[in-house]
């Protein structure tokens, strides 16, 4: 579903270029604050900034094939 990020392999750009993907390990790995903090998976669409924050990379792409039925 993604391409790996030459600098984070944890991070990713979808291929449809819409959503980026993201492993937060620790709160260096973020901008802002999020607490109490603790390791988690990031989304986020790109054309409009929204994002959500889930366990597993599982959830984030569960999270964007909503975006995707939405847009059908």
């Amino acid at each position: 579903m993604g391409e790996t990020s030459m600098s984070d392999p944890k991070q990713y750009t979808t291929k449809c270029g819409r959503f980026e993907v993201g492993y937060i390990a620790t709160p260096d790995d973020m901008a802002g604050k999020l607490e109490p903090f603790k390791p988690c998976w990031n989304v986020q669409y790109l054309f409009d900034g929204t994002q959500e924050f889930f366990d597993t990379e599982k959830e984030c792409l569960e999270w964007i094939k909503e975006w995707e039925e939405i847009s059908k």
